[in-house]
């Protein structure tokens, strides 16, 4: 009976060392992956930041280009209402 005794008491030591080295190995792996989980979230943080950055400096220059062409546009609208305030103005100078 001791024989059987010694038995138990040697397989729940060898069941708990296990259970240690388990759980110390699989802390080790879970620390590894969050290390990856890390530089993968940092690294696709970058690409969405640099993403959001390139599409404001796209946006930011077809709005600079818009602003050209509304400003020529303006400035050409400008130029054809005083020449034909003056083609008016003349015609009502010659018709009195």
């Amino acid at each position: 009976m001791s024989n059987l005794l010694q038995m138990g008491t040697d397989f729940e030591k060898k069941l708990k060392e296990r259970a240690v080295s388990t759980e110390n190995m699989l802390n080790s792996e879970f620390r590894k992956l969050e290390a990856s989980v890390d530089r993968e979230l940092n690294l696709n943080g970058q690409k969405i930041r640099d993403a959001i950055s390139a599409h404001t400096a796209a946006v930011e220059e077809q709005l600079e280009t818009l602003n050209c062409a509304v400003n020529v546009q303006f400035s050409a609208t400008e130029n054809e209402l005083a020449r034909r305030q003056e083609e008016l103005l003349w015609k009502l100078v010659k018709g009195r």
